[in-house]
């Protein structure tokens, strides 16, 4: 294996990072002057607006009524902001080693981003390991992927060094920092921080020229980036997101079933879970036999997981339902091969459901996408409302978006164990026919497989009953298999038993109102042709008026010129004839002044004065 340590951290260092607005967010304070104040120097300098919001009162350890200590710490934060040269900060307030990740902090967070229109934002970065430091990294991603105008994160240092993209030349600003660092009296009395940063700032000179004596460190990422890719942000340390306070109501508890058994899969899908915001997750696993002696964490970030043995091997439709049985939340939902959740897909799903009481079944959009070198590509998305009838005529809703309430599997809802297809369609339409299917707009969950396989996006695990997701609206075709009898296309038709079933068991008027239904599709897709027909006949018949003119237009133009030519070649002897006649006007000019001159010379002569009297005689004469 050959590669180059340029490629893990950078060999020159930048003497100011982008410009912009920028938002400071630092979870105590001295955190924002320790872990970006050269950064912050540096802005000042090229005169970028800066706002500092330190978020905790930073009095871990003192009594509910040490006022005195929170405002001497903010008055240290105030006499560092003077010395870097930017306005008071901004001070929450929250509990010390309080900060909680999940929707309140979030959005909190993406209020100021949104109100201070920050090009930049610096926050620890997520290979902190103090839980203040590491919530507000997770938190701060989190705003920033959710943030409606592009923005970039700017990831600092303080407890933990991290994996740089930039090194900042602080060479020059190391006097001003120092005594930045000095304001904070409180904190170095109780620890050397301004030291231990010195030492840090000093370290990461390592890979530059030794004309840098200092440099503070940053992990630069993209709004885009995040998007693309959430789990980037949960893959260091996950465990450090388990936090001892419990500042916010944990809501109904959801279960979320993870089938993908081994593998990469399962590693994407417990990792989007770990990302949650919503706070009140529990996740099972079933561990298929002679695989009970791999690792199974207890915990996936702060949520437990449950591992669910089996003493024989269970075709996944059974070891779904034996997850089911285990389920203790209050809402259920499925996470297949290959899918993943993005971070806000569960809050997200609860509050819509929870604003329709009386549904008792969701549904988010889900996008595909293909992993590639270094990045991830989108190739498809399904989003869309689906009516019950559609449903039960073939439409696809791919299980990773669904969320459901467990009293429909108190019901009698599972996963159809009898049938080798279909067997999620088929839970979906158990489920249509006692609640409602709300859509939530939103696209906050995903399929992801690898680029090399050739395999389709699954939409059931394990080795039989293997269904690939359908990007079709219509799924496939109800009519034609209650024509035959629920028989199907053919004797190897997988569809043939999921419809041979539910056709026993649909009333005849609910036969009768799919058939309807899909007549009525047929029917506007009829219409919709012939309209397209039409326009298009409309939109030919123009283009063939459009290339009559083009063609007149053509020969008008090549008639044009024609005379043109013409007319340029008269002109042409025209002017051969004008330069012509000038010559001959000049040599006619010429003698004229010529005869002139002449006429003047004589005129003046002493014989033309002689013969004057004679001249006039002749002249009487003539006369007479």
């Amino acid at each position: 294996m050959k590669f180059s340590e340029h490629e893990f951290i950078p060999y020159t260092a930048e003497t100011a990072l982008e410009s912009g607005r920028v938002l400071v967010l630092a979870p105590h304070p001295d955190d924002e002057v320790f872990g970006c104040g050269g950064a912050i120097m540096r802005h000042r300098a090229a005169g970028d607006p800066v706002c500092v919001v330190i978020l905790t009162d930073g009095a871990f350890g003192m009594s509910q009524a040490a006022t005195d200590y929170v405002s001497r710490r903010q008055q240290e934060s105030r006499c560092a902001a003077a010395v870097l040269g930017y306005a008071e900060p901004v001070f929450w307030g929250l509990p010390d080693r309080g900060l909680e990740y999940g929707e309140a902090l979030i959005r909190r967070i993406l209020g100021a981003l949104e109100e201070q229109a920050a090009d930049l934002v610096y926050a620890p970065s997520w290979w902190e390991v103090h839980p203040d430091h590491l919530v507000l990294a997770l938190a701060a991603a989190e705003a920033v992927r959710r943030c409606r105008h592009k923005v970039r994160l700017a990831m600092y240092e303080v407890g933990v060094p991290l994996h740089p993209t930039v090194l900042l030349d602080i060479t020059d600003l190391r006097g001003r920092k120092q005594k930045a660092m000095a304001c904070f009296a409180s904190q170095l009395a109780q620890q050397a921080y301004d030291r231990h940063v010195a030492a840090l700032n000093s370290f990461r000179t390592y890979t530059l020229p030794q004309t840098v004596l200092a440099a503070e460190a940053y992990r630069l990422v993209g709004r885009d980036e995040l998007r693309a890719d959430p789990l980037r942000v949960v893959r260091p340390g996950v465990y450090y997101t388990q936090s001892a306070s419990r500042m916010i109501a944990a809501g109904p508890l959801v279960s979320v079933l993870v089938l993908a058994i081994e593998g990469d899969p399962l590693a994407d899908a417990l990792d989007s879970v770990a990302l949650q915001t919503y706070p009140n997750i529990e996740i099972l696993r079933v561990v298929a036999p002679g695989q009970e002696d791999r690792e199974s964490p207890p915990c996936c970030g702060r949520f437990p997981v449950r591992t669910i043995s089996s003493a024989i091997p269970l075709p996944w439709a059974r070891a779904a339902n034996l997850a089911f049985e285990q389920a203790r939340g209050d809402w259920v939902m499925v996470l297949e091969e290959g899918a993943l959740l993005f971070p806000d897909h569960v809050a997200s799903m609860v509050a819509v459901l929870s604003r329709t009481p009386h549904a008792r079944c969701g549904y988010a959009g889900v996008r595909f996408e293909e992993q590639v070198t270094g990045s991830v590509r989108e190739t498809a998305e399904i989003n869309r409302w689906v009516d019950r009838l559609a449903l039960w005529g073939g439409a696809q809703i791919p299980l990773a978006g669904v969320l459901f309430a467990r009293s429909l599997l108190d019901e009698g809802c599972r996963f159809d164990e009898g049938l080798d297809s279909h067997q999620q369609w088929d839970l979906l339409v158990q489920l249509s026919l006692r609640t409602e299917l709300v859509h939530s707009a939103q696209v906050s969950a995903a399929y992801r497989r690898p680029p090399a396989s050739a395999r389709p996006f699954q939409a059931g695990c394990g080795d039989a009953g293997i269904t690939s997701v359908s990007a079709s609206p219509d799924g496939f075709s109800l009519q034609n298999r209650l024509a035959d009898g629920g028989k199907g296309g053919g004797s190897g038709d997988p569809l043939a038993a999921a419809f041979g079933k539910w056709k026993s068991i649909w009333t005849a008027d609910q036969l009768v109102e799919i058939i309807l239904y899909r007549d009525e599709m047929r029917a506007c897709s009829e219409r919709s042709s012939a309209e397209l027909g039409a326009r298009l006949g409309v939109c030919e018949a123009r283009l063939r008026e459009r290339e009559a003119s083009c063609a007149s237009l053509k020969d008008e133009l090549a008639e044009r010129e024609a005379a043109s030519s013409a007319e340029a070649g008269l002109s042409a002897s025209l002017r051969g004839q004008l330069r012509a006649l000038e010559v001959e006007s000049a040599g006619l000019s010429a003698s004229n002044l010529a005869l002139r001159r002449d006429l003047e010379a004589l005129r003046a002569s002493t014989s033309w004065r002689i013969t004057a009297p004679l001249r006039w005689l002749v002249s009487r004469l003539r006369q007479r």
